[in-house]
């Protein structure tokens, strides 16, 4: 009985020392695309019933915490551009005007964003490649963003044919919140050059849950979305990994 319970203790033991033998931390950049989309774009007064995505560059840093060859934790601070392009138009019928509006609205929105996510890795320590897919949070606080809007008439004003373009400034116009959060998941690989350097991919999708419509106009109610691939870098600085062939000398 005693052997018995010695050789649980002796389990239990190894498996503590392996879980905290492979933790480690990577600090790193990383750089890439951001497709980024409103959803619930509305205004049956101009036509418009959805919006168009937008692409920008985002970019920024990251540290993961790996606990062990499965697990880990990552905590990032991006700058993420955000918003979309939506078009419409109206008939426009009065006394001295008569004719077609047509209006594209781009919305720049740029955030912080800080995303907290955990990774689930489909690889064992030793492996060079390591693919994975990552669940978790972000929160991000807007510190720019406006609307452009390009407008267009076609027609007669008075008994003249008439069409113009312009860009009207309606920054003041559309108020977006500053806060945004939302849910996280996503895919990648990181590829180890040596003990220390690693390179990845990592692919996401972000469902914000925020109605940044803070002016109710019309009857929208926006939300972002967006899809990011980017390119990392990272640097192991912290390490109490063993791996399997240093046990196995032991």
């Amino acid at each position: 009985m005693k052997l018995f319970t010695k050789s649980k203790l002796l389990v239990v033991a190894l498996s503590v020392s392996s879980f905290i033998n492979a933790q480690s931390f990577t600090g790193g950049v990383l750089v890439g695309a951001n497709m980024s989309n409103l959803s619930g774009v509305k205004d049956a007064n101009k036509g418009i019933d959805k919006a168009k995505s937008k692409t920008g560059l985002s970019q920024g840093l990251f540290v993961r915490y790996d606990a062990n060859a499965k697990w880990a934790v990552s905590f990032g601070f991006i700058n993420s551009p955000k918003g979309a392009t939506y078009e419409g138009s109206s008939n426009d019928s009065t006394d001295t005007r008569i004719g077609t509006s047509t209006y594209k609205y781009t919305d720049n929105l740029n955030y912080f964003e800080i995303p907290i996510l955990v990774h689930y890795k489909f690889a064992s320590d030793d492996s060079r490649i390591k693919p994975y897919v990552s669940l978790g949070f972000a929160a991000a606080v807007r510190y720019s963003g406006k609307t452009d809007l390009d407008y267009g008439f076609a027609g007669k004003i008075g008994t003249k044919d008439t069409s113009y373009s312009a860009k009207p400034n309606i920054n003041n116009y559309y108020k977006r919140g500053n806060i945004d959060y939302g849910i996280v998941g996503g895919a990648g690989l990181t590829y180890s050059i040596n003990e220390k350097l690693n390179v990845g991919l990592d692919a996401r999708y972000t469902m914000g849950l925020v109605d940044l419509n803070e002016t109710k106009m019309a009857d929208t109610k926006l939300k972002n979305t967006s899809a990011s691939v980017f390119l990392t870098l990272g640097y192991k600085f912290w390490s109490d990994a063993v791996s399997s062939k240093e046990v196995e000398k032991k």
